[in-house]
């Protein structure tokens, strides 16, 4: 029996703390001791442990406070996260059809009753993005539960996850408001970057290689609303050589009446004395505040792959760079996370249903031979066959074939993709004839 079966109702207790935890809470509770469901999902490395014996890397914490202050970090994130969650699965089946109501693809779009399927995602692949790791509890359903999934995913923050190896398991300890719960790695799904130099233990997300970059802007930008709203240092000192200080005093109220107030700012001022300005603070230069956080932008949107149009950046676009620009988007960014995303779901999937799923690909197909033959040659493909090539399901009377002499429906022969030469496919082929003999003889 897996660790998880003797934490499941403590853990229902620590998540009661939170209001927010009170539905997953409720699952946890009604649902039967778990047992289990073999090999752990992450790869035993037996002659590596020490390296897991590890508390999280220093700084995941702040990678995620950044996340949740930093604008240009988060906007590329979830630009990422966002394309990425909102792709369909399926389980593929016989003649390319799809099932889309697989209890596998139905895990994936309901998380638990807290998280709906592309918010699961989203949440588990912003912690990829960020710290380079992340860590989901399996978890049954209720068992009096006659719809859904038999299982619960429960994504957990992974800097309040340690792994550790005892008398040679590896075992997480995941610590809650109640204290810590330890689980056994089959009771986990643990995705990871890896980190170059430990490339055995904990993760390194592409945060961290933003991590100056993300500091730079934030000074720049709390630099700035320091400047415009609470500096204790006067911008200039004005000397009024010879004066009293009566007259001081009655100089700068009167100054201060003519030249207060964003309306009077930039008003000229003209006096009869001589006088004196000691600037104490630098100008605040906009365009450079603006180039450095550009250049902090532009850093963080490359190290992440993503086209400046995507992120709505477009003053030197057109339509062809837009549309090359998604293009990008899908096929270096998003694709490529998913296919790992399918290599991990899919030893699950094998191991509960016995079945393996896949992504519609957000990448859009390129024209190539095949369309050329199919555009040059309609006569020899169904209309389904065709229908399919351009993303279209298939219909009830599409499986015949259009004759070109005068487009009259031809019955193709069951279940055979490629006829032989003969009934139907001869029938089209004497009618091309002809039509050639015709247009030779004119």
């Amino acid at each position: 029996m897996g660790l998880f079966g003797k934490n499941w109702r403590a853990l229902a207790d620590a998540l009661d703390d939170s209001p927010s935890g009170e539905l997953v809470a409720q699952t946890v509770r009604n649902a039967g001791p778990f047992t289990g469901l073999g090999p752990p999902l992450v790869s035993d490395f037996h002659a590596f442990n020490g390296t897991w014996a590890k508390p999280p890397a220093r700084g995941d914490r702040e990678l995620l406070l950044a996340w949740a202050v930093s604008p240009y970090l988060r906007a590329v994130v979830a630009r990422v996260v966002e394309s990425y969650g909102a792709v369909e699965w399926f389980v593929p089946g016989p003649n390319q059809t799809k099932d889309f109501d697989h209890p596998a693809v139905q895990l994936l779009d309901n998380y638990n009753p807290l998280l709906i399927g592309s918010q699961g995602r989203e949440l588990e692949q912003s912690y990829l993005e960020t710290m380079g790791e992340s860590i989901t509890i399996i978890a049954p359903s209720p068992a009096d539960s006659l719809r859904g999934p038999p299982i619960t995913l429960i994504p957990v923050p992974p800097t309040r996850v340690t792994v550790e190896t005892v008398a040679g398991e590896k075992r997480y300890r995941v610590q809650e408001a109640g204290g810590d719960f330890i689980f056994d790695a089959s009771d986990i799904i643990h995705q990871r970057v890896v980190n170059l130099l430990d490339p055995y233990g904990r993760g390194s997300g592409l945060g961290r290689a933003v991590a100056d970059e993300i500091e730079t802007d934030e000074y720049v930008a709390k630099h700035a609303k320091s400047y415009y709203y609470n500096s204790t240092v006067p911008e200039f000192i004005g000397v009024l050589k010879g004066a009293s200080e009566q007259k001081v005093r009655e100089f700068g109220a009167a100054f201060d009446e003519k030249h207060r107030g964003f309306r009077r700012h930039w008003r000229p001022a003209w006096i009869n004395q001589e006088i004196q300005i000691e600037q104490l603070t630098a100008n605040l230069d906009d365009e450079q505040i603006q180039r450095l956080r550009k250049l902090a932008f532009d850093t963080i949107r490359w190290v992440y792959g993503v086209p400046p149009e995507v992120m709505g950046v477009v003053e030197n676009s057109n339509r062809a760079t837009i549309q090359a620009a998604k293009d990008m988007m899908a096929t270096f960014v998003v694709e490529p996370r998913l296919r790992k995303r399918r290599a991990m779901w899919n030893k699950l999937a094998e191991r509960i249903w016995g079945v393996q799923v896949d992504f519609v690909s957000p990448v859009p197909r390129e024209f190539d031979r095949r369309d050329e033959i199919m555009s040059r040659h309609p006569y020899a493909f169904t209309r389904n066959e065709i229908r399919r090539e351009a993303g279209f399901d298939a219909v009830s009377d599409g499986n015949v074939y259009l004759v070109p002499v005068n487009l009259s429906a031809e019955p193709a022969n069951d279940g055979d993709i490629s006829p032989s030469i003969s009934g139907d496919t001869e029938r089209i082929l004497v009618l091309v004839s002809e039509d050639r003999d015709d247009t030779d003889a004119a």
